[in-house]
């Protein structure tokens, strides 16, 4: 085996990040932190192409490294499903050998503890790093990433990834940790990251019906509505399965890019309430036998974030407004995420940007739209459950909408309001993790059984067209 990965290793360069298809297929192969449950019935599978193995390994476990990956992925993959007990010590061998070069790198650029901690908090929010071993932090994270992130793919890659994105790194440190990932010295901006964006806005001389648009970013390029089909007007009810028949209809267009896709759901305020990010979509195993598919919500497979489709493309002279306060607020956030900043913690207690999070139920009720207008405001978090009754999207969400607000956090209206889910959230109010929500939101989601917020991130460098230059939609359709 070992032979088998040397070989692997020297055929294909490290992928920059654990394939998207492969990660994918972990997933809906098994539960949501990623392990496989084999078919243990299954002695010996035969396919067109020979035979897959021997000794109860599910054909499906094959059809998963099929579709690509790193070494790491591939070991993980198989040690997880339990195909012999070697295959798990030569996964931490490997997590080793990579953990014994990053070490090297690190300890020579001599990053600030603050900006290890932070790191590794993004990659595991749940975890208690223990006392440092011999007074060094990046040997214990190290340690915990190599041993007790069981559940975690390449976690080594994951974790100088997220040191990259740190905006406290000097331009040797970035340079450094770009080659030791195999990327470009200057990495890809997040407003040109890979993107399905999905619009959803009332139908014309409707107050029920909602239509479907969808763009690739960042060709821009239209995938819904089809070539040759007109645009369905449809109910909230009928809006899940419309997603997840478009998901597959235009799967095509976006497979190569895996889970390093962000599915963005421009909505009609009326829907920001809806649990969109737990609508399912259909995964095929097996092209040849299309009944063998698996549901799963779409934050299993991607990062997911609801944004405000009429801030986006509308006309009207109100949006047009806001759009206005929307750009100059996200370019503030740079600076904001270098920020210190202190919750309120009673209620009248003075707000403080960039976040605004209520501390009472009460104060729902003030001037909320000259609240936040007022000042550099770029997160509205839903910190305290709302009063009865209270219209929380018309006199809450479409204010921040139209404030310009670019982020937030609140739950979806049929979600259960715990104080627990409310803790959490307090434990996410950091500025300087405001342009990490989209990844760290992911992690959190596939790692509880919890409530899980809805998270509104809406970046203005990522639209289809510009709705106040342009006389038509997209030169480019599928």
């Amino acid at each position: 085996m070992e032979q088998i990965i040397a070989e692997l290793d020297v055929s294909r360069a490290h992928e920059q990040q654990v394939s998207g298809e492969a990660q994918l297929g972990v997933a809906v192969a098994g539960d949501s932190h990623g392990a496989i449950t084999v078919d243990q019935s299954v002695q010996h599978t035969q396919t067109q192409g020979g035979d897959y193995a021997e000794d109860y390994i599910d054909k499906r476990v094959f059809n998963i490294l099929l579709v690509g990956g790193d070494t790491e992925a591939m070991i993980a993959v198989l040690a997880t499903a339990g195909v012999t007990a070697d295959l798990t010590s030569l996964l931490k061998s490997t997590r080793q050998k990579r953990a014994d070069q990053l070490f090297a790198l690190l300890s020579h650029l001599s990053l600030p503890t603050a900006i290890l901690r932070r790191a590794f908090s993004k990659i595991a929010p749940f975890h208690v790093l223990p006392e440092p071993f011999e007074s060094s932090l990046l040997q214990s994270i190290l340690f915990e990433l190599i041993h007790n992130l069981t559940s975690e793919t390449d976690p080594i890659e994951r974790f100088a990834r997220t040191l990259l994105a740190e905006s406290d790194l000097n331009p040797a440190q970035e340079a450094a940790l770009c080659q030791w990932l195999g990327l470009p010295e200057q990495p890809q901006k997040k407003s040109e990251e890979p993107g399905l964006l999905i619009a959803i806005d009332r139908a014309p001389q409707s107050n029920e019906l909602y239509h479907i648009l969808a763009w690739r970013w960042p060709d821009r390029l239209k995938l819904w509505p089809p070539i040759g089909e007109e645009v369905r007007a449809l109910s909230v009810a009928e809006l899940p399965q419309a997603i997840q028949s478009l998901y597959q209809r235009i799967h095509k267009h976006i497979a190569r890019f895996g889970g390093h896709l962000r599915i963005e759901l421009m909505l009609h305020h009326s829907l920001l309430v809806e649990p969109s990010h737990e609508w399912k979509v259909a995964i095929l195993f097996d092209e040849d036998d299309p009944d063998d598919v698996v549901e799963q919500p779409l934050y299993i497979g991607h990062p997911v974030v609801v944004r405000s489709v009429e801030r986006a493309l509308s006309p009207k002279s109100a949006m047009v407004d806001a759009r206005a306060r929307w750009r100059t607020r996200w370019g503030q956030l740079p600076e904001a995420c270098k920020r210190e900043w202190q919750r309120p913690h009673h209620a009248g207690a003075a707000q403080r940007p960039p976040l605004f999070c209520p501390t009472a139920a009460e104060e729902f009720d003030g001037d909320l739209f000259n609240q936040l207008i007022g000042d550099d405001y770029l997160c509205f978090v839903e910190t305290v459950s709302p009063p009865e009754g209270m219209d929380f999207v018309k006199r809450v969400l479409l204010r921040v909408v139209r404030a310009g607000i670019p982020l937030g956090l609140w739950f979806a209206h049929n979600a259960d309001r715990s104080a627990l889910m409310y803790q959490f959230l307090e434990g996410l109010l950091e500025p300087r993790q405001l342009s990490d929500l989209p990844q760290l939101l992911r992690q959190y989601w596939k790692q509880t059984n919890l409530t899980r917020p809805l998270l509104f991130y809406d970046d203005p460098n990522r639209l289809p067209y510009d709705p106040d230059h342009a006389a038509f939609e997209t030169p480019t359709t599928a």
